[in-house]
């Protein structure tokens, strides 16, 4: 919680303020200019800044606005953030509205603030030149996962935990004295607390520290440079190859070009979204089971980050979905879920539900919000819109010297030496039905068994059947038509037109995602969940190509790794095999 104390932000928890008066000042004042970081953003491709104390987010916003007016191009900024008790979203708009004149990117951080959820969260601004990742949580934990991770380094370090007296946990000797770990040559800490405990274990970890005048709210502040550093980065390539052009391929092409990747996207027809990605009605929406597992947590923040990255992307407007209790979502399950994620997530009443629909339900029913109808057709085609992707219409030949990911869904070169994989194909259908605007009143997407997606005012679109055996297509129209009759009873539908694709699942329908063998990396098997799990693959599978560290934690890795079948096979044959 934070309270508005004579203009100032305070924390009641920790009986400290945020910021003073000066607020955005102070911001310049005590963490860039005494690093020089406006002059080290201007002449570095790259810079990554890692901050303790994620707070407000001001020396975000003040750090990604001053990287707007000096970067030079091309360049990105990282900027890395711990936060144990993050502000809630109506907190952080109230304070915000100090800076809507100034800093109007806080509107930006506003609109893909994520939900308050142990873990990293991702979010790119700016065409991805800015890449903000904020771990919520144990500080200490989340210290240790980026120091162990990360292998790009950090230009600029800016600590600003309340006080050392005050929130000691911000402070410890053990994070403070690794900082010197991952600092680049040049690097930089700053920070608001003078104390001497703070100053004594930088100087013994190799930072020549100076004081800063801080006047007319502190007396004075602290700046430190590394004298003698030894991390070295990571080099990585600057070419790539993607295979595949579907969601999965292209959203692997995108996230290795806002890195600055050069990247061949290799697709057999020479274009984007065919086969199953050419489905021209989705919706981003994940099935929840409130679980803490890994694959759990994996599906939560592949929505989380999916949703305001597709949005900008495609510069669309949330439509929502409603998610009805029932076999597929038990009544506790969903408000103990919606509980849990606030303003992403809202457990409505049938009454509720009815009014957000335009239809009259019976059940009660989780709202999504934030989540919307999307073409992948369109998706795709804006995802390898960047000046470093180049679209090739052929298939991966037999020279592998180029770092490769493969996103081909079951369609995997034999000749490739990778792990045993457990991968196979489940047809699906959707269904077009036209009727008058007046009866085709929907205005969200409600999902039970299935789902209906109002497409437009007189189209609705019904799916997605799930076939073991494929059926005959006229026996899925009857299928889509029948959840149709749930909703609108007897109400007079025509039937249009149909799309039939192929998912490709593995036999735990958890994807394939990470890295198989030297300069190899897998990208496959999303199911029905492609809209809100291949992006987040595509960033995790980048990041481990040029080493920076991946949006999700360890743990969550695992679960996804192309190298778990191996295992598996050892005790009984793949279940695909016949």
């Amino acid at each position: 919680v934070v309270e508005m104390r004579d203009g100032r932000a305070f924390s009641p928890r920790y009986n400290d303020i945020y910021f003073s008066n000066g607020d955005t000042v102070d911001s310049h004042r005590v963490f860039l200019e005494p690093a020089k970081v406006g002059q080290r953003i201007a002449r570095n491709s790259l810079f990554t800044v890692a901050e303790l104390g994620f707070g407000t987010g001001l020396n975000f916003v003040v750090t990604a606005t001053e990287f707007l007016k000096k970067r030079s191009n091309p360049s990105r900024l990282r900027f890395v953030s711990f936060e144990k008790h993050p502000l809630t979203l109506l907190d952080l708009r109230q304070v915000g509205q100090r800076w809507n004149q100034s800093l109007p990117f806080v509107n930006q951080l506003l609109d893909q603030y994520p939900p308050a959820i142990a873990g990293w969260h991702r979010r790119f601004f700016e065409g991805g030149d800015i890449e903000l990742s904020i771990y919520i949580g144990d500080v200490d934990n989340g210290f240790r996962d980026f120091l162990d991770r990360d292998q790009r380094g950090v230009d600029a370090w800016f600590l600003d935990g309340f006080s050392p007296d005050r929130n000691p946990a911000m402070w410890q000797e053990s994070m403070l004295s690794r900082l010197h770990t991952l600092t680049r040559v040049g690097g930089s800490v700053t920070t608001f607390s003078a104390a001497g405990s703070v100053r004594r274990i930088l100087q013994r970890n190799g930072f020549q520290l100076e004081r800063v005048n801080s006047l007319p709210d502190k007396r004075h502040t602290l700046c430190g440079w590394l004298t003698t550093p030894s991390f070295k980065p990571r080099l990585h390539p600057s070419e790539a190859v993607v295979a595949g052009g579907g969601l999965a391929g292209c959203a692997a092409a995108n996230a290795l070009a806002k890195k600055g990747i050069n990247v061949t996207l290799l697709e057999p027809t020479g274009q984007v979204a065919q086969s199953t990605s050419s489905v021209p009605t989705a919706i981003t929406h994940v099935r929840l089971s409130g679980s803490r597992s890994p694959e759990a947590k994996r599906r939560l923040q592949g929505y989380t980050f999916s949703i305001p990255l597709i949005a900008s992307i495609l510069n669309s407007a949330s439509t929502g979905v409603l998610q009805l209790d029932g076999t597929n979502a038990a009544h506790a399950q969903l408000r103990s879920i919606a509980d849990t994620l606030g303003d992403w997530i809202q457990f409505v009443e049938a009454d509720q539900a009815s009014d957000i629909a335009g239809t009259s339900l019976s059940r009660s029913a989780a709202y999504f919000p934030k989540s919307a109808v999307v073409s992948i057709p369109d998706l795709c085609k804006n995802l390898i819109c960047h000046p470093r992707i180049e679209l090739i219409k052929g298939v991966l030949g037999h020279d592998l010297s180029l770092t490769t990911v493969i996103a081909t869904g079951t369609t995997i070169p034999q000749r490739l030496a990778l792990p045993p994989l457990e991968i196979t194909t489940v047809p699906g259908q959707i269904d077009c039905f036209s009727t008058s605007p007046k009866l085709a009143r929907l205005r969200t997407t409600v999902v039970d068994d299935g789902y209906v997606i109002p497409s437009s005012p007189s189209i609705l679109t019904s799916g997605s059947t799930y076939e073991h055996d494929r059926w005959d297509p006229s026996y899925g129209t009857r299928t889509n038509r029948t959840r149709l009759g749930k909703l609108f009873g007897h109400a007079l539908f025509r039937w249009v037109q149909r799309y039939r694709g192929w998912r490709c699942v593995t036999s735990d329908r958890i994807p394939i995602i990470g890295q198989a063998a030297d300069d190899l990396w897998l990208s496959l098997g999303y199911g029905s969940s492609a809209t809100t799990s291949a992006l987040l693959a595509a960033e995790t599978i980048a990041s481990g190509i040029v080493g920076e560290f991946p949006p999700l934690d360890t743990h969550t890795l695992d679960v996804t790794d192309p190298m778990r079948f191996a295992d598996r096979q050892k005790r009984r044959p793949n279940p695909f095999t016949k």
